[in-house]
């Protein structure tokens, strides 16, 4: 037993502070002031406090473990419409008390019709409207970008603007054919000596193999014979050929034809070959010496992907500058 502690010293309670008896009818947050006695003096210092004689519980009851009983006023009674409820509120369905100090306000007429054209328009068809909207506008668009509805591309579109493209397609597998036939005509007639086939002959049988699907007319330019650019081609349309001044050794064998580009003064020997499924471009007074073969076709490296000859392939671009000299047995991929 600590010293100063005895045992035999009672200590006694101080007299408690009696309390009024408390009343409780409801919690004090929700109390109007028309029932506080001396609501309209408040405490200095705090505007909204309530006064010393306002009996206070010693339980705070929350929102949803009380019953509520709103007051009747003394005028009519006023009906407060609940708020606004949509699909995406979470409360749609509970109703909202008023905090202490607000009072509820009629709703006016100009407000009801203000707020009646907006709740009357359901949120389906507000939504049904807007994709409606949405998708006539990119309709428009595309149309006044392109002027009609998009197509696949072809695959010779696909062949000429350097992507995978297919050339077993039946346009392509056409248009081989006819440049083989082509080629034919041209290694056989043009180069055979028996025949005396004239300088003229010759180069209208050229323009059928890199200028197909026209028929040309020779036209002489009025130069002495035998100078270079004495003869000149213009197709039935009237469009003059761009060959001028080319000559040609056969046996000549090329893919298409018309994706082969030369210029001025151009030497082509015999046994060569051109592979032209994307642009060829030979620039002027350049030579091509025997068996030169210019490779424009690739495939793709993964045997996977290239599947033999089912699979797809590629085509790139080749350009020979002017005054080239590509020796014999040369090969350009």
């Amino acid at each position: 037993m600590c010293e100063g502690y005895s045992g035999k010293v009672s200590w006694q309670k101080p007299p408690g502070k009696q309390l009024p008896p408390t009343v409780v009818t409801g919690p004090p947050y929700i109390v109007s002031k028309e029932d506080i006695p001396g609501a309209g003096s408040p405490t200095p210092g705090h505007p909204h406090s309530l006064p010393a004689s306002t009996p206070t519980s010693s339980h705070r009851i929350g929102m949803d473990d009380r019953p509520y009983h709103p007051r009747p006023t003394a005028a009519a009674e006023i009906s407060v419409p609940p708020p606004s409820q949509d699909s995406t509120s979470p409360q749609g369905t509970q109703s909202f008390l008023p905090l202490r100090g607000e009072t509820s306000q009629p709703t006016s007429a100009a407000a009801t019709t203000a707020a009646a054209p907006h709740d009357n328009v359901p949120a389906s068809a507000g939504g049904a409207a807007g994709a409606d909207r949405r998708v006539s506008f990119s309709h428009q668009a595309l149309a006044a970008a392109t002027g009609s509805m998009v197509r696949p591309r072809s695959e010779k579109e696909k062949m000429i603007n350097s992507e995978l493209y297919h050339a077993n397609s039946s346009e392509l597998i056409a248009e081989r054919e006819a440049c083989k036939a082509a080629c034919w005509r041209y290694n056989n007639v043009a180069s055979n000596p028996n025949l005396g086939i004239s300088e003229a002959e010759k180069g209208r049988l050229l323009l059928d193999i890199i200028r197909p699907g026209n028929k040309w007319e020779v036209v002489n330019t009025g130069a002495a014979p035998g100078t270079p650019g004495g003869l000149t081609y213009v197709s039935e349309n009237g469009f003059t050929s761009d060959i001028i001044d080319v000559t040609v050794d056969a046996p000549f064998t090329c893919s298409y034809g018309y994706n082969i580009r030369l210029g001025k003064n151009v030497y082509i020997e015999f046994g060569c070959t051109i592979l032209d499924s994307c642009a060829v471009t030979i620039k002027a007074r350049t030579i091509l010496s025997p068996g030169v073969s210019i490779y424009s076709a690739t495939h793709p490296i993964d045997p996977r992907k290239r599947n033999g000859s089912r699979g797809p392939e590629m085509a790139k671009p080749v350009l020979i500058e002017e005054d080239c000299w590509l020796g014999g047995n040369v090969i350009v991929l």
